[in-house]
């Protein structure tokens, strides 16, 4: 068999190649020193920091003109924190959070804390990171969960206590920041730290000069704990209930107790009547105990308590709303308070006595029309038009969503 010239070329290639010798232990050490300095120089230009030139030059005093400058990292921790997304500011068009957080592809919660180890994190950008982390986790595993591992309320806990502002709870007077964060805690089983909070806040109330400052973050954690303990995706209104009684225990010697229960024991007589059609009905011993409540009270709930009776789980009974409305006195006296209140609406109102009578009302007239007292039924029917002309004609707003 004859050799072509193709492998005589072949061969010839190779044989002009010799094994290198094996470098020695020196210049094997040079070599790996040259790369690693190589490698060095590249990540610091990558990161904006040239520590060899440092090294190299002696460190010069610091003057007025001298700026360091900032790194990649916090230019873009920077960046994420002034989106609207990290940057939490009760804006009059809300902005689609969603497309935000698929825009930065990161959790907001590890963007709280990198901003946290760089100093650099605020009760408004802490905000916007809860709301975010609320919707992403809303968006791929639906309600929270104590089972969801996030740690979101532990992680801000810490941050809290780190920055020292839990000294002085001056953070409660943000109630955006209250609000995005007590579902947190309570889906994690940290709801201790609210009723901490509120303990502390009503101690110093008698004897600090601030004590209405103090007085007023107590009553707002404890309505937002009240009112999210009465959300189906965090507990029930019996749940709600008893958080109310447990306060109404635990401060009963306070002198400010009657205020403190004023507005949660309100949040709840509503979410039992006027929200009555999209919740489970509570059991009758704490919704008994709950009407109770009322008795704390100096101002009047007349309103109120006839549509808790009217609305009992057990018992339902039209009787009261019907002496309320016969009677003259009475409805002039809730006809003032109305007129203090102002007009009538229902998008920002939520809960006030104007809204609720009309509420009352229309359920009363339905009640007595399906039991077959039409009379009764006219009678309070056209009393609702004469005293609130106003409101009558908003008829189609009473079934609130």
């Amino acid at each position: 068999m004859h050799s072509t010239k193709a492998v005589h070329a072949f061969k010839n290639l190779f044989s002009r190649y010799h094994e290198p010798t094996a470098l020695s232990k020196t210049q094997a050490q040079k070599l790996l020193e040259g790369l690693k300095s190589s490698f060095r120089d590249q990540l610091d230009r990558e990161h904006g920091h040239n520590f060899s030139d440092i090294r190299r030059t002696k460190p010069a005093a610091p003057t007025s003109s001298t700026e360091l400058r900032p790194s990649p990292t916090d230019q873009h921790l920077k960046t994420l924190l002034s989106n609207p997304l990290f940057s939490y500011n009760e804006p009059t068009e809300t902005p689609s959070l969603g497309s935000a957080i698929i825009t930065n592809q990161r959790d907001p919660m590890d963007v709280f804390d990198h901003a946290v180890s760089k100093g650099m994190m605020t009760i408004r950008a802490a905000t916007g990171c809860l709301i975010a982390k609320r919707k992403e986790m809303k968006a791929t595993q639906g309600p929270l969960s104590v089972l969801d591992g996030s740690d979101t309320a532990l992680r801000v806990l810490r941050w809290i206590r780190s920055s020292r502002s839990e000294n002085n709870l001056d953070f409660l007077d943000n109630k955006s920041f209250v609000n995005a964060l007590m579902p947190f805690l309570i889906s994690e089983g940290l709801e201790h730290i609210a009723w901490e909070w509120v303990t502390r806040s009503l101690r110093p109330a008698t004897e600090d000069p601030n004590h209405a400052t103090q007085y007023g973050r107590a009553e707002f954690v404890l309505g937002n704990l009240v009112a999210v303990k009465g959300l189906p995706q965090y507990g029930d209104l019996n749940a709600a209930i008893m958080t109310l009684l447990r306060a109404q225990n635990a401060y009963q010697a306070n002198p400010f107790l009657s205020g403190l229960l004023w507005k949660p024991w309100r949040s709840i007589s509503w979410l039992s009547t006027v929200e009555s059609h999209s919740r489970k009905a509570p059991n009758e011993i704490l919704y008994n105990a709950h009407v109770a409540t009322a008795e704390k009270f100096a101002s009047s709930v007349e309103v109120e308590q006839a549509h808790l009776s009217l609305w009992h789980p057990t018992h339902p009974s039209v009787n009261q709303a019907l002496s309320l409305f016969r009677d003259t006195g009475k409805m002039d006296g809730v006809m003032k308070s109305i007129s203090k209140e102002g007009r009538y609406s229902s998008k920002n109102n939520r809960m006030k006595l104007g809204q609720w009578l009309v509420v009352l009302g229309h359920d009363t007239v339905d009640v007595l029309a399906r039991s077959g007292r039409a009379r009764e039924a006219k009678e309070v029917a056209e009393l609702l038009k004469m005293e609130l002309s106003d409101y009558h004609h908003q008829h189609q707003t009473l079934q609130l969503t």
